[in-house]
């Protein structure tokens, strides 16, 4: 019997492993995995702005300057 199709919403994924302080690529990493090691296929979605990196680097530096100007989500860990 085929088991059911996982869609990962994984903008939460990420927060949520990073215990809402930062985007946690590697609490993506980890649900993929868990669920493929359990016989699903995973699809996962993600906003559009998190792709563009040249926007997310620059926050990045902007925050390691200490300047605030974005949320912990809109910045992975592992940029």
């Amino acid at each position: 019997m085929e088991k059911p199709l996982i869609v990962l919403d994984v903008q939460n994924v990420a927060m949520r492993h990073g215990k809402d302080t930062f985007f946690s690529t590697k609490g993506i990493q980890i649900a993929i995995q868990w669920w493929e090691k359990n016989g699903h296929k995973v699809i996962c979605f993600l906003p559009e702005y998190l792709f563009n990196y040249e926007e997310v680097s620059k926050k990045k530096k902007l925050q390691q300057l200490g300047i605030k100007n974005g949320k912990a989500a809109q910045m992975p860990d592992s940029v």
